[in-house]
């Protein structure tokens, strides 16, 4: 029960005649009150509480008309009542009736007699039909708003009572539809990261990633394809007039094929070139594995992402606005391959070609100071760039192993399983009044050891997710209300 001042009512020899009497008296706290007068107010001090016994008929049967004159009396006594004593909060059970008076007779007969009475009156004890009803219009109506929890509960906590009312309110908005899908969540799922494999030489393995559209320049190129070594983080980037698959594998074979040979894997986004026949079919002649990161998730190719920041940053502070940004576009990766990276310490130069490039301010300290034999010099290049390989190799775990370690302290791991319903965070830039979230979808698959899983679509349509994206959800695809 509700700790809390009760209003109930009995009749002339102190029989319960609504719920909340008979509640206090199966509880053993109903108060021992005989030859009350109709229409009159008992009031009985426990502590710091009060009991207002309002007797509302005598022994014999009345009629409706009669009962209802009595609570109206009754409720006049209790306004005096209340208005002396001054307590902030009086709890009354909600009954279908009282004595065949209906409860909207009664609750209008309250608000029409302590309606400058400041003791907020609650309602408790409401029956399961009732409960929804509020529910739907504490949270769904255009007054509730589709609020929270906490204050969807705090909005209802001041009108009414019922066991375990906040759990219910809990469960009732973690099914509504419109809040799973329109509202963004601010704490979402965070797994811990998962480290790539590291190559051990240039080339080896390649990512591959469109910037753009930029402004359409006089050669009619408006999109720019970039090119990262994952090992060496060398990068190369072409100008393109568009983002077709013929385009991007043309460019991809002219531009970085036949200058630094074939890669083993070509890693890129699920764009559609990327995934196309075209590109596909050229990848299978040459012999190249190639690799999709998770739909709209940037990180899983994130070290070709972040050379989209120095990139644009270059050309930013380079160009002005009536320059074309293809004709500075070599120029920028020349800065970019000749800057040390953080990953591995090097020069993506020097690990590319294992040597130094020539600059005009580094020409004294390239002269040699002998000559050497062209034997000697294939000899020290390929030591040279078997040491310098093992190194850059150990400082991209290591730099992996590092953020990894920054990554996972704020971790809000979520263990996925085959069955669960959850939805699915909506990709790309979203306009303000567009849905947040899609679904709710069912999981079919899951992966060891990598944070992705297969969800179902629709029939016979599946998609890999990353985990990141998902929550789960109370609500089953099944469910008619979805």
């Amino acid at each position: 029960m509700r700790k809390d001042s009760y209003i109930f009512f009995i009749d002339s020899l102190g029989k319960p005649c609504n719920d909340g009497a008979r509640q206090l008296q199966n509880h053993a706290k109903l108060p021992n009150i005989t030859n009350s007068e109709a229409c009159k107010v008992t009031v009985i001090q426990d502590k710091n509480q009060y009991n207002f016994a309002i007797t509302i008929r005598n022994i014999e049967r009345e009629s409706t008309p009669t009962i209802i004159n009595n609570i109206r009396n009754g409720f006049n006594d209790l306004k005096d009542i209340l208005l002396e004593l001054d307590l902030k909060c009086i709890s009354i059970a909600k009954s279908e009736s009282i004595e065949n008076t209906p409860w909207d007779i009664i609750e209008e007969i309250m608000s029409e007699i302590l309606v400058d009475v400041k003791t907020q009156i609650v309602f408790t004890v409401v029956e399961p039909p009732d409960r929804m009803k509020i529910l739907e219009e504490m949270h769904c109506s255009a007054i509730g708003g589709h609020k929270g929890i906490t204050k969807v509960f705090r909005r209802i906590k001041g009108l009414y009572y019922w066991p375990q009312m906040k759990k219910d309110v809990q469960q009732f908005i973690q099914i509504c539809v419109k809040c799973q899908i329109k509202k963004l969540v601010r704490v979402k799922t965070r797994q811990p990261l998962c480290i790539s494999d590291t190559p051990r030489r240039s080339v080896d393995k390649v990512a591959l990633d469109i910037v753009g559209p930029f402004p359409v320049i006089s050669k009619g190129n408006n999109n720019i394809l970039t090119i990262q070594c994952n090992f060496s983080k060398y990068c190369v980037a072409v100008a393109i007039p568009n983002a077709t698959a013929e385009v991007i594998a043309d460019a991809f074979l002219k531009n970085f094929i036949c200058i630094y040979g074939t890669p083993s894997i070509v890693l890129s986004d699920r764009g559609q070139a990327f995934l196309s026949k075209v590109f596909t079919n050229m990848a299978k002649a040459l012999k190249i594995k190639t690799m999709c990161t998770s739909a709209y998730n940037p990180a899983g190719n994130g070290s070709l992402e972040r050379s989209h920041h120095s990139l644009a940053e270059y050309i930013k502070t380079i160009i002005d606005k009536h320059s074309e940004w293809d004709d500075i576009l070599q120029l920028a990766m020349f800065s970019y391959n000749t800057s040390v990276h953080e990953g591995h310490e090097f020069q993506p130069f020097k690990l590319m070609f294992a040597r130094m490039p020539n600059l005009p301010t580094t020409d004294h300290l390239n002269k040699a100071s002998k000559i050497i034999t062209y034997g000697d010099f294939i000899q020290d290049m390929c030591n040279n760039l078997a040491q310098i390989n093992e190194i850059a190799h150990e400082k991209l775990v290591a730099a992996k192993l590092r953020a990894k370690y920054y990554y996972d302290k704020k971790i809000n791991e979520v263990n996925f399983k085959v069955g669960d319903s959850v939805w699915l965070l909506r990709g790309g830039k979203n306009k303000k009044l567009e849905d947040q979230y899609t679904g709710p979808y069912t999981i079919v698959e899951t992966f060891k050891n990598k944070p992705h899983v297969k969800i179902e679509l629709k029939k016979n349509k599946h998609s890999v997710v990353h985990c990141n994206r998902l929550r789960l959800s109370k609500i089953t695809p099944n469910d008619g209300n979805v």
